[in-house]
């Protein structure tokens, strides 16, 4: 991916005390219909945001279907900017072309096809994001978090909306520009080589799998006694800090952009 999209640098500006919106998209089966990400937008209704931007994905080829959704969409939500790609860049890049405009100290990212389910309570985590905490996501289990899902780190909290995760999941969450766009870059641009070409599957899945084979010798992560290795994880999460918003909080429906059809959409 990095051959296609280069993550510029983006110089530093004076931020804003306030939240942008992030919606990122790109080509699925059923365009040129709205219908997924309306339902993504209906779900952030009641929230404020100074600023809201929707980032388009370039696809690899000509997408007649992609291309007419755009003018749709650009017609049906003009209080948003629309800000379209040059070059494919996946999720990733997608979201960093949009925040390269960012001008507010926070942004809130949701996918084009994940649906908030309950109110995401920004302005409490603002405060939090301020001390000592880097990204605050939801998640699409209704019924909560469980060690054997993939996330086999869990710790409550002082703050008991929020529980202390390994991972996070990109579906929705909130974070702080400065903190993100940096992360971004180093991850793309160390020498001698990147750290990773597919962001999220790199940094935190195949980076624990290594920790956890490394450090207790198994191979699955059910298998973890992390009480025993807890300081070799906890050196990792500290470049993250990702917490996780307790599902009685908010979580989110996940619209299954990638599988539905035209055939299934109701």
């Amino acid at each position: 991916m990095s051959s296609h999209y280069l993550f510029p640098p983006i110089p530093k500006i004076d931020l804003t005390n306030d939240v942008t919106l992030i919606i990122v998209t790109s080509p699925i089966q059923i365009h040129p219909s709205t219908k997924l990400i309306d339902n993504a937008i209906k779900g952030l209704q009641g929230h404020n945001f100074s600023c809201k931007i929707i980032s388009y994905d370039k696809p690899k080829q000509n997408n007649v279907n992609y291309d007419k959704y755009k003018e749709i969409m650009k017609n049906k939500y003009p209080d948003f900017i629309h800000l379209e790609l040059e070059q494919h860049g996946h999720f990733i890049g997608a979201f960093y072309n949009a925040l390269a405009i960012c001008k507010t100290k926070y942004v809130f990212m949701n996918q084009h096809d994940i649906k908030l389910i309950g109110t995401f309570p920004i302005e409490t985590i603002k405060n939090t994001l301020d001390n000592d905490c880097n990204i605050i996501f939801t998640h699409h289990k209704k019924k909560g978090l469980k060690p054997s899902h993939w996330f086999p780190i869990i710790e409550n909290t002082k703050n008991q909306d929020i529980l202390k995760t390994w991972g996070w999941c990109e579906r929705i969450f909130i974070t702080k520009t400065d903190f993100m766009i940096n992360k971004i870059y180093q991850c793309y641009h160390k020498k001698p080589q990147p750290i990773t070409v597919n962001f999220m599957d790199t940094i935190f899945f195949r980076q624990f799998k290594r920790l956890y084979r490394k450090t207790q010798n198994i191979n699955t992560y059910k298998d973890i006694n992390y009480e025993n290795n807890k300081l070799v994880y906890d050196s990792y999460w500290e470049q993250w800090k990702p917490y996780c918003l307790k599902k009685s909080i908010c979580y989110h429906k996940h619209l299954c952009g990638r599988t539905i059809t035209k055939d299934n959409l109701k």
